[in-house]
C-alpha cells in the first residue's frame, strides 16, 4: 500500500489519515513507518549539511603574554 504510485509522494500519516477517510484501517501509523524502516525506505528526506572538519586549536607563543586562557570552573553556592 505504501509502495503504491497514489502515495509514493505522501508520508504514512498522510496515508493513515487519507485512508481513514475512506473507511479503511489496515494498521497504525506506527506500524507503517516501522514496515518502511525494516525496508529501508525511512528516512530523513532533506539535505544534509555538509561541515567542514574542524580541529582543536593548538595554540602556541613565542614570547611572554602572547597567549592566554582561562579555567571555567562551576561551584556551587553555599
Amino acid at each position: 500500500m505504501l509502495d503504491s504510485a497514489r502515495f509514493a509522494d505522501k508520508s504514512p500519516g498522510q496515508v493513515w489519515a487519507i485512508l481513514l477517510d475512506e473507511g479503511v484501517y489496515l494498521c497504525s501509523q506506527a506500524t507503517m513507518y516501522r514496515l518502511l524502516r525494516e525496508r529501508g525506505q525511512s528516512g530523513e528526506r532533506r539535505a544534509q549539511a555538509v561541515r567542514p572538519p574542524t580541529s582543536k586549536p593548538e595554540l602556541e607563543a613565542d614570547r611572554p603574554n602572547l597567549v592566554w586562557s582561562w579555567d571555567i570552573e562551576r561551584h556551587e553556592a553555599l
